[in-house]
């Protein structure tokens, strides 16, 4: 049994240092602007929901000059009814009565016409902006990516042998040790602790007599009864 727990002990210390390989590339100050400047995509999102918008503003001025234009036949139709009941006072003022409603139909509709432009106006604006900055940051972005492809091309042999080390060690370790090594390693955690006495140094608690007495006699895989760490002296 203790040669089962040096093997995993052995294969512990070569997997963290395969990833502390990893992670200086992970970490790198080449992808971390890489990230940052991949922001643009957020731009480029925002860039399309105004398009969107302008689409939809340029929907409503046509349904609204349609509107106008129907308005425009009736005022005409209107005026020529008034000049041919011209001697027919009810009806003329029927017909005047129905004018400026008529008017006041084709102000309303001038002024929301007004207010569509405005506002495509407006979405133009933040559209060329938008259109500016995201091409900016894309041509940032592909410049950091480019270094920082370059510097995990050059890390790559490292940590290709790092993690054939970390598979080679793999083999000498008992299966089912690994297979409970690798799921506190998924949490995580440090899969592994020294007994210290009766203290288990991965969660710093005190274990029962029982526990450290299995511990010591090194003659089965004895876990933390707190954290689940594999315990060895």
């Amino acid at each position: 049994m203790i040669d089962k727990i040096k093997q995993l002990l052995d294969y512990q210390a070569v997997d963290y240092e395969s990833e502390k390989v990893e992670k200086a590339v992970i970490n790198c100050e080449e992808r971390r602007a890489a990230v940052q400047k991949k922001k643009f995509e957020a731009i480029m999102e925002n860039r399309k929901k105004l398009i969107a918008m302008l689409e939809k503003l340029k929907n409503e001025l046509a349904s609204v000059e349609a509107k106008c234009t129907e308005l425009s036949a009736q005022t005409a139709q209107c005026q020529k009814e008034i000049q041919n009941d011209g001697e027919d006072i009810d009806k003329v003022e029927n017909d005047l009565k129905r004018l400026r409603r008529i008017t006041d139909a084709t102000a309303e509709l001038g002024e929301q016409i007004k207010q569509i432009i405005i506002r495509s106006q407006k979405a133009d604006k933040m559209l060329s902006e938008q259109t500016a900055n995201a091409n900016a940051a894309r041509d940032q972005y592909q410049a950091c990516k480019q270094k920082y492809d370059e510097r995990l091309k050059q890390e790559m042999p490292a940590i290709e042998a790092a993690k054939a080390r970390r598979a080679e060690a793999a083999k000498n370790v008992d299966p089912e040790l690994l297979k409970k090594y690798n799921a506190l390693r998924a949490n995580k955690q440090v899969p592994t602790a020294r007994l210290q006495g009766s203290t288990c140094t991965g969660c710093n608690m005190m274990l029962p007599s029982a526990i450290v007495s299995r511990v010591a006699a090194e003659k089965e895989i004895v876990e933390c009864e707190n954290c689940s760490r594999i315990l060895y002296i």
